[in-house]
């Protein structure tokens, strides 16, 4: 199910077909409903497995509510968008999965690090993905411009593609760069007694 045309047509086709898997149906949900009953009873009606709401903001809550409402018991899984919008589901949302790049409760030492500089700035509020993100990027730069020890461009640009070969242990956890697009292991988030619980990917 999905409110992102372009993932459900030809992102996921091919990524399921290569998993082995099979998609028995596919429906689309606008952004901004909420009431999804509608094309959830359709999808339902195949008795799928597994349940994958491509969404972002509130039109999560709207499907997982209406697949709860529904007593779909199979799998419920996500995008990084359900990251923070699944939250004022609580129970309801128990047992959703999604991946992501990040979580407060990843174990390495540079998250922690992370965490505890985070929560001293902002009065002990916990990150999402995207401040652990901007928190890594900013360290990019950083060790890039200690490397070129210039201000000129080219010696920048060479310490940045240095650096980002290289890669170096952030709160995402190990990044590098390729085709300057930054690569992190990721995580496979689960909602449980109201938190992103990691359970599978870096950090343990």
């Amino acid at each position: 199910m999905s409110s992102t045309q372009k993932w459900a047509d030809s992102v996921w086709p091919p990524l399921a077909q290569e998993a082995g898997l099979n998609i028995v149906a596919k429906e689309a949900s606008p952004t901004s409903a909420t009431d999804a009953s509608g094309v959830v009873s359709k999808v339902v009606a195949k008795n799928p497995d597994a349940v994958v709401v491509l969404a972002s903001g509130t039109a999560n809550n709207a499907i997982v509510l209406a697949l709860r409402r529904a007593n779909f018991k199979g799998i419920i899984a996500g995008s990084i968008g359900m990251a923070g919008a699944i939250n004022p589901l609580k129970e309801q949302g128990y047992g959703v999965f999604w991946p992501t790049n990040f979580s407060n409760l990843v174990e390495t030492p540079e998250a922690k690090n992370f965490v505890g500089l985070y929560q001293k700035m902002f009065n002990n509020e916990l990150p999402n993905n995207y401040a652990a993100a901007a928190y890594d990027e900013v360290w990019f730069l950083a060790r890039a411009l200690k490397q070129a020890d210039s201000v000129d461009r080219e010696a920048i640009n060479n310490a940045l593609q240095e650096v980002g070969a290289a890669g170096f242990d952030g709160a995402l956890g190990k990044i590098t760069y390729k085709d300057n697009v930054s690569q992190a292991p990721g995580l496979l988030i689960e909602w449980r007694d109201d938190k992103e619980v990691p359970v599978q990917g870096y950090g343990g």
